[in-house]
């Protein structure tokens, strides 16, 4: 799954964390944040937790373009 950056952050400022204590609060590493700033694939158990920590739906999080993922995958396997 893909999360969305800028979702991410806007609800992280609801919250007043940084991506840094979001890594601590979870036990994620900042490896997957940084997945998460280059719009890569990230696990669907690190999604499912910061969706429960946040306590927010998946549509609040996800990049929903598909045509967007698509081309980042393909990229990223230099397709």
């Amino acid at each position: 799954m893909i999360i969305n950056e800028v979702k991410l952050k806007s609800m992280l400022a609801k919250y007043n964390l940084t991506k840094s204590d979001l890594c601590k609060k979870l036990g994620i590493s900042s490896r997957t944040i940084a997945k998460i700033s280059k719009g890569e694939d990230i696990n669907n158990n690190v999604v499912n937790k910061i969706v429960m920590f946040l306590n927010i739906s998946y549509e609040d999080l996800l990049d929903t373009n598909n045509i967007l993922q698509t081309l980042r995958k393909e990229k990223m396997f230099k397709i």
